[in-house]
């Protein structure tokens, strides 16, 4: 016998957002606000993918200690969705990078996003209906 969607949701643990104490979000924030803040004093401080990286790992470190202290399988689980994302849009940026080399022109990501939608969500849409409703 298998099991509806609500009942196997009705098993499934309850959400990580659920889970984490408000102080966790602080780093997001910080992050949103340094990318919107810090380059109206240093205009160039983006650039480099060091400061990126610095800034990342200070804001996000005390969150990523908390939830290993509390939960390991949790952090493993997100670092290898992390890698896997990474892993995953290589060819993507290896494709983009050698095409601008010869000149060809691609799209931005705001342009690639656009046509990502035009063609994948009448497809979705489509699927949604011949094989959900």
């Amino acid at each position: 016998m298998t099991e509806t969607l609500t009942e196997t949701l009705a098993h499934a643990q309850p959400a990580l957002g659920r889970l984490l104490p408000l102080w966790s979000v602080t780093p997001f924030v910080l992050m949103l606000l340094g990318i919107a803040l810090v380059p109206l004093q240093w205009p160039h401080f983006w650039e480099r993918d060091r400061n990126k990286a610095i800034l990342s790992a200070v804001l996000g470190l005390p969150v990523a200690l908390y939830v290993g202290v509390h939960d390991a399988t949790i952090l493993s689980h997100t670092a290898l969705e992390y890698a896997n994302s990474y892993i995953g849009n290589g060819p993507n940026f290896m494709v983009k990078a050698i095409a601008e080399e010869q000149g060809i022109s691609m799209p931005s990501f705001v342009g690639y996003m656009a046509w990502s939608g035009a063609i994948l969500l009448p497809i979705f849409t489509v699927i949604t209906f011949v094989f959900f409703l």
